[in-house]
């Protein structure tokens, strides 16, 4: 297709002349010594972060997504890799302990879960996950839950709904995320950036159907709010 094509050039426009920082014997060891980008101690805007996913910049998930792929394809080309679309985090569950075991909680630890709960995904490689965001954390371990999708075909289809999020006419906006679904049917991310939209456009029917998957797939604050 040529929205994967375009976006996996474009990766490796911005990443492809990056180099080993030493010889390691598979991909993952590679990926926990190179240098990341991770933004902390902020708070991201939407209208940001959709800028830095079409930039494929490696602030945001789908920019460092796109730079492990290219850096696996080009180190290690006979690995077979996927994306890990995170139907479960981690470092939610984690802050969800804490919260059930602090009496009166901060709000800091419910903006946390927002934080946590927000779409993103890790890279899956002979069945190891690899979330770049676990190099700069003191503990960190594998998200329960993810579900694999082909990796420059998520990345497209990712990149076309962060088109779709800076689209203001709804009717529009659906046709770009049916395209996006098309390009990727398997992850939720879609649906889940389709439930307003569908509302504004009347097809309520359609959204609660959309929102009943969502949230048996991926069950967030934000989502069972709204069912």
């Amino acid at each position: 297709m040529g929205i994967v094509n375009d976006v996996r050039r474009l990766a490796y426009g911005k990443y492809g002349k990056i180099q080993k920082n030493g010889d390691f014997s598979d991909p993952i060891s590679m990926l926990r010594n190179v240098q990341w980008k991770i933004p902390q101690g902020e708070s991201i805007s939407n209208e940001v972060m959709g800028k830095w996913n079409l930039e494929l910049d490696e602030r945001g998930c789908l920019g460092r997504l796109a730079k492990a792929a290219v850096l696996v394809e080009r180190f290690f080309p006979e690995t077979e890799f996927y994306a890990g679309e995170v139907l479960e985090d981690f470092f939610r569950n984690e802050v969800l302990k804490i919260l059930h075991s602090t009496p009166n909680p901060p709000d800091a630890l419910f903006s946390d879960i927002l934080i946590y709960e927000e779409p993103h995904s890790v890279i899956l490689i002979d069945g190891q996950q690899f979330d770049p965001i676990s190099c700069v954390v003191e503990r960190g371990g594998d998200h329960p839950r993810v579900k694999q999708c082909s990796l420059w075909e998520h990345v497209a289809s990712s990149f076309l709904v962060s088109i779709a999020n800076m689209i203001s006419n709804p009717f529009k906006k659906l046709d770009t995320l049916k395209e996006a679904g098309k390009i990727s049917p398997e992850s939720p991310l879609v649906m889940e950036n389709s439930l307003h939209p569908l509302v504004d456009t009347g097809n309520l029917a359609e959204a609660i159907k959309v929102l009943k998957v969502v949230t048996q797939e991926r069950p967030t604050a934000r989502s069972l709010f709204v069912l």
